[in-house]
């Protein structure tokens, strides 16, 4: 029930009854008296320090440069993941302004324009004068062979699509005879990059209105919501988060880390298979504990990231795909004592409700080609519909839409169909109708991701 609000089940729980993760920041020791867990690391958002963002900059290029330095060093060549985006960017940059050798860069290109960020990885590759090498994301990583291949991969259902491109660079890389690399994972979560952040500010503020204003504008927005592309469903969604947000902190975090809401959970999963299922707020903060003001929401935000999506659904998905392909992934921006001043940073050096990553855009001006520095957040997503061939289209309906499907005995199937139907067509028009398009194929790979484990495992509901 989490995994289909989240694409990811949150550790420690696993796909399995009674087979658990070890919790964050745990061992495992065992002798003779019996087992436990020893905690050796925690995270915990602390008060702000008396610094001013000038020189949180200033410290954390001191911290990055450090921490590259040491995560570079090794007795085999290391590469860079070089996505176009400010973390891997700066990454390529400390650790080109700390090393006389030629560094080897890699970026993927989509065939979606808007989905492509090669030219910005070239900008930043010809500033430090990389061998960059652009990775191309042809058909052929997208066939159902491939896909399903993929999925099959983990060892419990896990659908974030940009798994695909993950795994393409990771085996460019070993291709390249080269099996270790740095990424840019982390600097999100650390230092404020995710949109979530600024919407929950604006959220925040409109949660102060009359409850009569927040009625009247969720009256408004629910019949626009039908029939726009976007503008009507996210007013809608905005309204019901605010007045979540009155009285229930975590069911308002969890709205805005979800990709399903728990309604639209009830719509997909048929009654009898969800008694005694409990919503996924519970992973993001006390109930019943209220929001008072913007750094307490902010501060508990970034404990979700830590807790929730960082080790659940990026590090997880990083470690799988690189792993498949053989070779070893390392994260200087989660280096403990960069993320340690990231932790402290108060609300308003991580967003200014329109870009977020303050303290790390003021470090990449200095740093970074110009467009590079200035380019707003773009998440490492595939453009699932426009890439895929009609015989993908016709393996998700003999898998998803079949009689004999494992979800169909838990799942609305009319629901499952008319899902099957838009993804085809939007991939045509470039749009998912009622449904945003990301949103759409971010349901079928979800689905698609659950059927295969439960086929897989010999699983029945």
């Amino acid at each position: 029930y989490d995994f289909l609000g989240l694409s990811y089940i949150p550790e420690p729980a696993t796909g399995f009854a009674n087979i658990f993760a070890l919790p964050k920041g745990t061992c495992l020791l065992i002798d003779a008296r019996g087992s436990r867990t020893l905690r050796f690391a925690t995270i915990a958002p602390a008060e702000s320090p008396d610094i001013s963002r000038a020189a949180a900059s200033r410290k954390a290029a001191a911290l990055l440069s450090s921490a590259v330095s040491h995560q570079a060093s090794a007795d085999v060549p290391v590469a860079a993941l070089l996505s176009g985006g400010i973390d891997s960017s700066l990454v390529v940059a400390a650790y080109a302004r700390n090393t006389s050798r030629p560094i080897e860069t890699f970026n993927v290109s989509f065939p979606d324009r808007a989905h492509d960020e090669t030219h910005l990885a070239v900008a930043t590759a010809r500033q430090y004068n990389t061998r960059h090498h652009t990775v191309e994301l042809d058909p052929s990583d997208t066939t159902p062979e491939s896909v399903f291949g993929l999925l099959r991969h983990f060892d419990q259902p896990f659908a974030d699509t940009s798994l695909v491109p993950t795994y393409a660079v990771s085996r460019a890389v070993r291709q390249r005879g080269i099996i270790c690399t740095l990424t840019g994972d982390g600097g999100d979560e650390a230092f404020g990059g995710y949109s979530e952040l600024a919407r929950a500010e604006r959220l925040f503020q409109l949660a102060s209105a009359p409850e009569w204003l927040l009625d009247t504008a969720g009256n408004l927005a629910r019949p626009v919501a039908g029939w726009t592309r976007n503008a009507g469903r996210q007013a809608l969604k905005a309204v019901q988060l605010a007045k979540a947000g009155r009285s229930n902190a975590a069911a308002f975090l969890a709205g805005l880390s979800s990709y399903l809401s728990e309604q639209e959970k009830e719509d997909l999963v048929l009654p009898s298979a969800r008694l005694g299922l409990q919503g996924i707020h519970r992973h993001f903060g006390n109930p019943w504990e209220r929001v008072n003001d913007l750094e307490q929401l902010s501060r508990q935000m970034t404990l979700n990231y830590f807790d929730v999506s960082l080790p659940s659904d990026m590090l997880r998905k990083v470690d799988i795909m690189s792993m498949r392909a053989g070779i070893e992934v390392r994260v200087p921006m989660l280096d403990e004592d960069l993320v340690e001043l990231a932790l402290t940073l108060p609300h308003g050096m991580k967003t200014d409700g329109r870009q977020g990553k303050l303290v790390l855009r003021d470090l990449a001006s200095t740093w970074l080609p110009p467009k590079v520095a200035r380019h707003p957040k773009h998440g490492f997503t595939i453009p699932l519909d426009v890439m895929v061939q009609p015989r993908f289209h016709e393996a998700l309906r003999d898998l998803l839409g079949a009689g004999d499907s494992r979800i169909g005995s838990f799942l609305e199937r009319r629901l499952v169909r008319s899902w099957l139907d838009q993804f085809q067509l939007a991939g045509q028009r470039g749009t998912g109708g009622n449904i945003s398009r990301e949103g759409l194929y971010l349901r079928i790979f979800m689905l698609l991701a659950l059927e295969l484990w439960l086929r897989d495992q010999r699983l029945v509901w």
